[in-house]
């Protein structure tokens, strides 16, 4: 049987399946016999506010426990659905298909936290179990996610060193993260994205030997343990509660709070390495948490002129234009990360 390929259509025999104003044309009939799990970068239902630390309005000085959960069909926050095992915040987020997970974190009571946590989409009222610890105490770290490993990168160890750990742990089983590879350079507070087969570094600061902030984006392949290599970088340098998010060919860099407060929206194409472009603008706050959906991503919550904010604003990922609110979190948050169900 005969196959002809052009431009908008694809014909086989007698069928043809075609581009045409409305859609996709198809003549014959397609049966299909074998799914593919939908992946867990991107999510379908719902986008969860993990954790955080104080900020204002005050009410949690050792940093905030629960997980708020959103439904991306109407953005408003359905409420507390959980707890982390302890109040914490700048910790590394990871999604599978089924659960969320946090790498490390910090406490402003108690300091560093190394446990790392799961908590399932699918329940309410839990508490996240600990599921084990990361490979060097630290927080600060990124969280990205391949379909089948978590990875936590970068972060500040103590007493005040920057690390450049690449640690990963599988989804299938609870386990402790081990380092598998290493980032170019150590740095902690950097937006993270995922593509299918990497995981990318965006900004982030360096503390040794003195406290420098970068616009570098770097990226690591998912099925060989190697160091990073540079993408392109950020339209300025920028650390500090800088979140990610990922659509299905691009990655995203929103906000960062230092050097200087940057409230912009930028992206990079995962097909080629070139650095990012600005895109919009997040038009309420510099800090926030990063939730990725198939047609648009979520920035939940953050910090604006020092006060903690609730917005849930959405970032289109079919056109390039600025955030809109699209409903609130239960209780400002900052320091915090973002899942997706």
């Amino acid at each position: 049987m005969a196959i002809c390929i052009t431009p908008n259509s694809l014909r086989i025999g007698p069928y043809t399946l075609c581009e045409i104003p409305t859609g996709i044309y198809f003549n014959g009939r397609i049966e299909a016999f074998n799914f593919l799990n939908a992946s867990p970068l991107w999510g379908t239902t719902a986008g969860f506010g993990t954790g955080g630390g104080p900020c204002a309005p005050a009410g949690f000085p050792a940093g905030y426990p629960c997980i708020d959960k959103f439904p991306f069909a109407t953005g408003t926050s359905s409420g507390n659905v959980g707890c982390l095992s302890a109040a914490r915040g700048s910790f590394g987020a990871q999604s599978s298909a089924t659960s969320g997970y946090t790498t490390s974190g910090y406490n402003w009571v108690s300091g560093w936290f190394a446990g790392n946590n799961k908590f399932p989409f699918a329940t309410t009222s839990f508490t996240a179990s600990c599921i084990g610890s990361i490979s060097q105490t630290r927080y600060g770290t990124t969280g990205t996610s391949s379909p089948s490993h978590g990875y936590a990168s970068g972060g500040l160890a103590p007493p005040q060193s920057t690390s450049n750990y690449i640690d990963r742990f599988p989804f299938a089983t609870d386990s402790c993260s081990c380092c598998v590879a290493s980032l170019l350079a150590g740095r902690d507070t950097t937006g993270g994205a995922s593509s299918v087969t990497h995981g990318y570094m965006m900004g982030g600061r360096c503390v040794v030997p003195t406290q420098t902030y970068t616009s570098l984006i770097d990226k690591f392949p998912f099925q060989s343990n190697s160091t990073s290599t540079t993408v392109g970088y950020l339209t300025s340098a920028r650390g500090s509660d800088l979140s990610g998010l990922s659509s299905q060919s691009h990655g995203y860099a929103l906000g960062g709070a230092l050097p200087a407060a940057v409230t912009c929206i930028e992206k990079f194409p995962f097909a080629a390495d070139n650095s990012a472009v600005r895109t919009g603008d997040l038009v309420a706050f510099c800090t926030t948490a990063g939730v990725s959906g198939l047609d648009a991503g979520y920035a939940a919550g953050g910090v604006a002129s020092g006060n903690g904010l609730t917005q849930i604003r959405r970032i289109s990922f079919v056109t390039d234009t600025n955030s809109d609110c699209v409903g609130n979190l239960q209780r400002a948050s900052s320091s915090h990360a973002g899942h997706q169900d």
